[in-house]
């Protein structure tokens, strides 16, 4: 026989006891009575905070170095300055798979190695940059509109505003470092011997040798 209270007790057999709350159950019964909460946004799970953040990219930065003369300035040089010279060099610098120097101009030559220069003579490894290239294209924006327009063509001049000056601000900006001294500081070399006046003279700012 069945009795009354033991009918009522069987009926609430299926809900939830208070003492231990689905939640799951809670959860709706909270929102039911407030509808705003729906439009909470829902935390993401944190587990790609635990990923390893990828290593920004480097670039190689190398600087490409060629003789102007072909072999003339170490043949001559002594007879004619009185103190012996490798090469006359130009230089230029290669990054992001470009070749980067100044000639009427900066000048970007997308084939590394091939230039009217000739083959380089000797290739200087700077280390890796991990500025991208659009930061450094920007650069030489700014290098273009210089106040002053340094970098062009009517500013050149082989003594004191030449390729491997050029060279030696793109080093500093890629890498912190600078151009061997034994190139940057040549013209000076040139110039101060017995003939380096002269010599200065006869080719004004160099600009016909470009």
């Amino acid at each position: 026989m069945t009795y009354p209270h033991e009918s009522i007790k069987d009926a609430n057999a299926d809900t939830v006891s208070p003492s231990a709350p689905s939640e799951k159950v809670d959860s709706q019964i909270t929102q039911e009575k407030s509808p705003q909460l729906q439009k909470l946004p829902v935390k993401e799970n944190d587990d790609d905070d635990d990923e390893v953040e990828e290593e920004e990219e480097s670039h190689e930065v190398v600087v490409l170095v060629y003789d102007l003369s072909h072999g003339l300035a170490a043949q001559f040089a002594p007879q004619i300055l009185g103190i012996n010279l490798d090469a006359i060099y130009h230089t230029s610098v290669m990054v992001y798979g470009k070749e980067y120097f100044i000639n009427q101009g900066i000048q970007i030559n997308p084939n590394p190695g091939f230039t009217k220069y000739g083959t380089p003579i000797e290739v200087i490894e700077k280390g890796n940059t991990f500025i991208s290239e659009d930061i450094f294209n920007e650069f030489l924006d700014d290098l273009r509109n210089h106040d002053d327009g340094k970098y062009h063509a009517h500013k050149y001049d082989l003594f004191d505003n030449n390729c491997n000056h050029f060279t030696d601000v793109l080093l500093d900006f890629l890498v912190g470092s600078n151009l061997d001294k034994r190139i940057l500081h040549l013209p000076q070399q040139v110039l101060n011997t017995p003939n380096g006046q002269l010599l200065r003279q006869l080719i004004g700012n160099g600009n016909e040798l470009m």
